[in-house]
């Protein structure tokens, strides 16, 4: 193969080297060729640009934004779950959700619903948590939350407390929701 530099003024066709240059003079194309290079060049530019543009990722600004507004969500997630209980907990799930108790899967927005109306009685122990980071994907539909839970009987008597990790995702309508909750006990809760 000839190098790209002999290929540019050559062709090789047949064994036999032409020069394409003195052709392209003698019959008038070389500034055509131009025109028409220089114009695909334009062309393919301005077809990238509009590419990129309308494939951009999301600004950091906007990445920001989107996981401190995932926060938030988490936050009315246990307010919610506060003041409606096991309802307040399900309206924040995803229908095919899947909740990781301390034993087995659940499977389903009614299902963790029905777990978690034997956790949530009334006059019984309140289970609340706080959210202490986020992450969002790039493609803003996707994050998860992670804090500490507490399972308590009042302000001063802690039956049991954890970590927790939320994945969320968007739901049909844009809004967040839980897709997948899991947590686990603190060592101190042995």
């Amino acid at each position: 193969m000839m190098p790209v530099k002999d290929m540019r003024n050559s062709r090789q066709m047949g064994g036999a080297v032409k020069d394409s240059t003195a052709q392209r003079e003698r019959t008038g194309t070389r500034h055509s060729l131009h025109s028409r290079s220089s114009a695909a060049k334009m062309l393919f530019l301005a077809l990238t640009v509009a590419l990129t543009d309308c494939n951009t990722a999301p600004s950091q600004t906007a990445i920001e934004a989107e996981r401190l507004a995932l926060l938030d969500v988490d936050r009315e997630f246990a307010r919610a779950t506060a003041a409606n209980g096991a309802q307040g907990w399900a309206s924040f799930f995803l229908a095919d959700a899947i909740m990781f108790p301390n034993e087995g899967i659940v499977r389903g927005r009614d299902d963790i619903r029905d777990v978690m109306e034997q956790v949530f009685v009334p006059g019984g122990p309140l289970l609340t948590w706080q959210p202490e980071t986020a992450q969002v994907s790039a493609s803003l539909d996707l994050g998860y939350t992670m804090g500490k839970w507490q399972f308590a009987a009042g302000t001063d008597s802690v039956i049991s407390s954890g970590n927790y990790l939320t994945v969320w995702s968007k739901d049909d309508d844009g809004s967040w929701k839980v897709a997948v909750d899991i947590g686990n006990d603190d060592p101190s809760n042995d």
